[in-house]
């Protein structure tokens, strides 16, 4: 999907309501099973029926199905670097944006290179101690976590 009509599809509030869909779709795409082990086609899978249910939850009105401990909107702005936080569980982040960010530890001391995400793709993040992100990059940053119960 071309960069300006993924922005298209997330500007404004209507996308929201389809939100599960639209990320379990976009998985589909980025991620190859195939090329996956046993144990992360597994997780794939799951998430993916999870996101199924989670958005046929959410047509009906109910938001929290059980299984997922948090889903997180986040929106960085460009230059802002958030508080002190960690990731207990591991998580999916999907990117609604191009993302460029600076990870620090809890002394402050930065990373050795930033992380940059691409609007449209995911990426697992496991368990990660506390720590913050600055946005560096030219624009706003706007992802979405799901964090496992």
């Amino acid at each position: 999907m071309q960069t300006q009509a993924l922005w298209d599809r997330y500007r404004g509030e209507g996308w929201r309501p389809k939100v599960f869909q639209h990320v379990r779709t976009d998985l589909e795409h980025i991620w190859d099973l195939s090329r996956a082990s046993d144990k992360e086609r597994k997780r794939m899978e799951r998430t993916k029926e999870e996101l199924t249910k989670m958005q046929a939850d959410l047509d009906q009105g109910r938001w929290d199905n059980g299984l997922l401990n948090d889903v997180i909107d986040s929106l960085r702005k460009k230059g802002v670097h958030d508080k002190l936080h960690s990731h207990p569980v591991a998580s999916i982040v999907y990117h609604l944006t191009d993302c460029t960010s600076m990870l620090y530890g809890p002394d402050g001391k930065a990373s050795p290179s930033p992380t940059n995400g691409k609007a449209g793709t995911a990426f697992a993040v496991p368990v990660i101690p506390a720590h913050s992100a600055e946005n560096i990059g030219p624009e706003d940053c706007h992802q979405i976590f799901v964090e496992r119960k």
